[in-house]
């Protein structure tokens, strides 16, 4: 099995970069520890600045952001009995986005899904290995495999542009 791009972790983070780099011709395979449900069923903050919708729109996935996201000009904080308003449009000149980090995550599954993206999930064991010799790097994992046989080892098609620089 070969890929230019190993990433692991299917949250946010991972996802796009997956779809960014799609979007660029190149292959990756994301390498997850939990299940599918798991990963989903994560609920976590969902305020989106303006640079992440920018993000979610040039990996284009933005369509159900668009429809469903809250759109806020700005926040109140508050302290003791007095409240303090934070005009974002005024003073930046850009917004937030209310839309859950939950709803990100799907929409890149989604989009994950519909190119057939490799997307491992409960894989165990993660390991980076031949960093030091000359052949390409490669990553091996433990998982649920649903394939004739678990794969020993993935390479990517060429070496990292950066390795030599390190040496």
């Amino acid at each position: 099995m070969r890929t230019q791009v190993g990433i692991i972790g299917s949250g946010p983070s991972g996802l796009l970069l997956s779809q960014l780099l799609h979007l660029q011709g190149i292959d990756s395979i994301i390498l997850e520890r939990r299940n599918q449900d798991y990963v989903l069923g994560r609920i976590r903050a969902g305020v989106l600045e303006q640079g992440m919708v920018n993000m979610l729109r040039e990996a284009q996935v933005a369509d159900r952001m668009e429809r469903e996201g809250l759109i806020h000009e700005g926040f109140e904080i508050a302290f003791g009995d007095r409240r303090h308003r934070i005009d974002l449009k005024k003073h930046t000149g850009h917004t937030v986005t209310v839309y859950g980090q939950t709803e990100v995550t799907k929409d890149l599954m989604d989009a994950r899904a519909a190119i057939g993206g490799q997307l491992v999930y409960e894989a165990q064991d993660v390991r980076i290995e031949e960093l030091e010799s000359d052949a390409p790097p490669c990553i091996n994992w433990a998982a649920q495999w649903s394939g004739p046989e678990q794969p020993k080892c993935h390479r990517p098609q060429r070496r990292w542009p950066y390795r030599e620089s390190f040496s």
